[in-house]
C-alpha cells in the first residue's frame, strides 16, 4: 500500500503543516499509538497526519541528514506497529510503508481522519522483558497545535458529535460508480505530487489504488467513489455537484454598461482553478514599467497582483460548500475584482476578524479538498492564505483588500482593488517617469507615452462616476426623497412598489434582465410582507430556495435591504 505523497515533501516541503507531522528516531508504542489515535480522531478536520520513523526532530523540524532505521529492525518494527494499532478502538489501521531516502530506510505512518470517530487507545504501557504491555484503561486523544493531548470535556463532546458528521467531501457518493473516476487524471495527479503509487497503476486494481488514496470506500462488495474523488478525478464533476464551477464575469464598460464578458470553467477542481486563473491572467492582468531618470532600476507594478488573486480564488475553491448549488463567481469591475462564494466562512470566523485580517480558523469545511490542493501547491497551509494575499498586495503597492460576510455567514467575498496607477485620471499624469507595457500580440515592451515626466494610464477602465479606489457610488441614495425620507416610487396608498427608485435601479443595472426582473419582484414581495421567509419567496418567484437565499444575500451586500431581528421573528427592510 502506497503513500499519497513523497518522503521529500514530508521532510523538506511545506505542503503538509508541521502540526500534522511528527518525526521520531524509532517506534515507541506508547507515544506513537496516542498520536496515531489523535490523527484518526481529526477533531479539526485537518485530514489526519504523518509519523516518520528514523528521523530525529529538533524544534518541530527534521534533523538532516536522517539517521534511518537499521534494515534488520524494519520487519519486526512494522509487525509490532500493526499489532499495537489493533489496540485502537473502534478498529483503525493506518497506512504504513518503508521508504528509502538518501541511502537510509525510513518508516512512514499515514493516519488519515477515520470514518467512525471517536477513537481511543490504551492509556499507558508497562514494559515486561522489553515488551510493551497495554493497560486496560482507555483514553481518547486529540491534536492541539503540534501536540497530542487528552481532550477536555467540551472537546470530548465535540468528538462524539463528529461521529455523525463526516465532511461532505469525504462522504461516499451512492449515485456514482467507480467507472466515473478517470485513471488518467489519477495518474497525472500521482505523478505531479511524486507519489510512489504511480508505478503501481498498471499492476494493481484501480479500486485498490483509489482505496489507498482515500477516494473510495473500503467495501469490496459495494465499491463506491467518495465525493472528493469525483471532484478531482471525474471528467464532469458537475454531473454530481451542480454548479461546481467558476464563473468569470467582466464588465468592460462598467456596471451600467451594455457589455458583459462571461466565461464558465468546469471540470476537475484543480483544472478549473488553473484554467480560470490563466484566463484572468491573460485577459485582465496588466503590467506597467516605470523608469526613473535618477536611477537605473525601474518599478514594475500590476493592476492586480497575480499571487493575491491566485490565493483568493484557491481559497474559494477550498472552502465552498459543494452541496450548495451556487457557482464561485469572479466579478471583474472597473476598479476591483470580487470573488464570491457560498456559503460564508465557518462560524468560528467573525466579521471583526475579517476586517482586521487576523483570521485563525480551527475547523475546516473541506479537509480532503484542502489536502489535494496543497499537494498540488495550489493553496497555502492552514491560516496562511490571508497573509499571502496581504503580502502580495503590499509588495505591489495596491490598496488593502476587503473580506466580507454577513451575520448569517451566507456568502463570502474577497475584494481586491486596482492599483491607483491604473486609474484613468488627469492627476495620474503628474507622476514622474514614463510608462511601458507588454504588448500581448508580440510580447515586446512598448512605450505608451514617450513624453518625459508623465505617466499615461494603460487602459481607461475607471468611470469617473465611481468613487476612486473603493468603487463607491456617491449617488447611491439619489432616489431617496430627502424631505420625506421615503423611497420615491412607493405608492403611499397601498404601500406597493410602483417603480424602483433611481438609486436601486443604478445598483441593479448590471444584472441580466431576467434576473433583475426576479429581484424587482422579490423587492415587491418583501415590501408587501416584510416577515416573508425565503422558502415562500422561492415559491412565489418559481425558483429554488438556495437561489432565493442567494438573491437576498446579494441585495444585502448591495445595501438594498437589511434584516432586522432574528432569523425566525425578524423582518426585511428596504433601505
Amino acid at each position: 500500500m502506497g503513500l499519497p505523497t513523497s518522503i521529500e515533501t514530508l521532510l523538506i516541503g511545506n505542503v503538509v503543516e508541521g502540526a500534522r507531522i511528527e518525526f521520531k528516531t524509532s517506534w515507541m508504542p506508547e507515544a506513537s499509538l496516542k498520536t496515531i489515535c489523535a490523527f484518526a480522531n481529526d477533531i479539526d478536520n485537518w485530514g489526519g497526519g504523518y509519523i516518520v520513523l528514523g528521523v530525529k526532530e529538533e524544534n518541530g523540524r527534521p534533523v538532516l541528514p536522517v539517521e534511518g532505521i537499521p534494515v534488520s529492525q524494519v520487519d519486526g518494527m512494522m509487525k509490532d506497529l500493526l499489532n499495537k494499532c489493533n489496540l485502537i478502538q473502534p478498529r483503525y489501521l493506518p497506512v504504513v510503508a518503508p521508504v528509502e531516502y538518501q541511502g537510509k530506510t525510513l518508516i512512514v505512518i499515514w493516519a488519515p481522519g477515520g470514518d467512525v470517530r471517536p477513537y481511543s487507545s490504551p492509556d499507558n504501557f508497562t514494559y515486561l522483558k522489553a515488551k510493551a504491555v497495554a493497560s486496560k484503561e482507555r483514553t481518547y486523544f486529540i491534536r492541539k497545535m503540534a501536540s497530542t493531548v487528552k481532550p477536555s470535556q467540551h472537546e470530548l463532546n465535540e468528538l462524539y458529535s463528529l461521529s455523525n458528521k463526516v465532511p461532505f467531501d469525504d462522504r461516499v457518493n451512492h449515485q456514482a460508480e467507480m467507472t466515473d473516476l478517470n485513471i488518467n487524471l489519477i495518474r497525472q495527479y500521482l505523478s505531479a505530487v511524486g507519489s510512489s503509487m504511480v508505478k503501481d497503476l498498471d499492476s494493481r486494481p484501480l479500486e485498490k489504488i483509489c482505496e489507498d488514496m482515500g477516494i473510495c470506500n473500503t467495501m469490496p462488495e459495494y465499491r463506491k467513489p467518495k465525493n472528493v474523488g469525483l471532484m478531482f478525478f471525474s471528467d464532469e464533476p458537475e454531473k454530481f455537484f451542480p454548479y461546481a464551477q467558476i464563473d468569470v464575469v467582466a464588465f468592460p464598460k462598467g456596471l451600467g454598461g451594455d457589455e458583459i464578458d462571461e466565461q464558465t470553467f468546469k471540470g476537475p477542481l484543480d483544472q478549473q482553478l488553473k484554467d480560470a486563473l490563466r484566463y484572468i491572467s491573460n485577459n485582465y492582468i496588466q503590467r506597467k514599467i516605470i523608469k526613473h531618470p535618477d536611477r537605473a532600476e525601474a518599478d514594475h507594478i500590476y493592476n492586480y497582483p497575480y499571487a493575491a488573486l491566485e490565493e483568493a480564488l484557491a481559497n474559494a475553491v477550498y472552502h465552498k460548500a459543494y452541496d450548495v448549488r451556487e457557482p464561485i463567481e469572479v466579478r471583474i469591475e472597473e476598479d476591483k475584482i470580487e470573488i464570491v462564494s457560498y456559503p460564508g466562512p465557518v462560524y468560528s470566523v467573525t466579521r471583526e476578524q475579517l476586517k482586521d485580517y487576523r483570521v485563525s480558523n480551527r475547523r475546516y469545511r473541506n479537509r480532503r479538498i484542502g489536502e489535494f490542493l496543497k499537494e498540488l501547491h495550489l493553496t497555502e497551509g492552514r491560516n496562511t492564505g490571508f497573509k499571502k494575499i496581504l503580502d502580495a498586495i503590499k509588495r505591489n503597492g495596491s490598496p488593502l483588500p476587503e473580506f466580507e460576510t454577513d451575520k448569517e455567514h451566507s456568502y463570502f467575498i474577497s475584494r481586491i482593488f486596482v492599483h491607483p496607477a491604473f486609474i484613468s485620471d488627469v492627476e495620474d499624469e503628474k507622476k514622474i517617469g514614463k510608462t511601458e507595457v507588454i504588448n500581448p500580440e508580440n510580447g515586446k515592451t512598448e512605450v505608451i507615452n514617450p513624453k518625459k515626466g508623465k505617466i499615461e494610464v494603460i487602459t481607461e477602465v475607471i468611470n469617473d462616476g465611481i468613487n476612486r479606489l473603493r468603487g463607491e457610488n456617491d449617488g447611491i441614495n439619489d432616489g431617496i426623497n430627502p424631505e420625506k425620507a421615503k423611497i420615491d416610487g412607493i405608492n403611499p396608498e397601498n404601500g406597493k412598489i410602483d417603480g424602483i427608485n433611481d438609486g436601486i435601479k443604478s445598483k441593479l443595472s448590471h444584472i441580466a434582465v431576467k434576473k433583475r426582473e426576479r429581484i424587482e419582484k422579490l423587492l415587491e414581495i418583501i415590501n408587501e410582507n416584510p416577515s416573508v421567509a425565503s422558502d415562500l419567496i422561492a415559491i412565489q418567484l418559481g425558483i429554488s430556495r438556495p437561489t432565493a437565499e442567494r438573491y437576498l444575500a446579494e441585495l444585502r451586500r448591495m445595501e438594498i435591504i437589511r434584516r432586522e431581528g432574528s432569523n425566525k421573528s425578524g423582518k426585511w427592510r428596504i433601505l
